[in-house]
């Protein structure tokens, strides 16, 4: 073995678990990009619900949405969270919590 292939070895070993580290990166990117193109936005939800199929966090969901104008919920709250809250059958107590202050937020009322 000469001294260059001896370099390219241990080169090669040293990379080996960076680039195990980028695969795994770029594996767990890559389906939260498939995640994210498949998740419908608080419109649709709302749009596909029946009587049947209203649960309670969505009716609450849909009475905050009816009520809100302009920038009373920031983007992140109209997008992610409450889309996230009106697909659950039960909240959390922490969910619960946060839709809580939402709704005292929007309707003016103290939590």
């Amino acid at each position: 073995m000469n001294y260059f292939a001896l370099a390219t070895a241990l080169t090669r070993a040293e990379a080996a678990p960076t680039l195990a580290k980028l695969a795994t990166k770029h594996k767990a990117i890559q389906r939260i990009a498939n995640y994210e193109e498949t998740m419908p936005d608080i419109a649709t939800i709302l749009k596909n619900t029946s009587a049947a199929t209203d649960t309670a966090p969505r009716a609450r969901v849909r009475r905050i949405l009816d009520e809100c104008v302009g920038s009373d919920l920031s983007s992140f709250e109209k997008h992610e969270l409450l889309p996230s809250f009106a697909n659950r059958f039960v909240l959390t107590e922490k969910q619960e919590k946060c839709l809580a202050a939402i709704e005292a937020r929007v309707f003016e009322v103290d939590p």
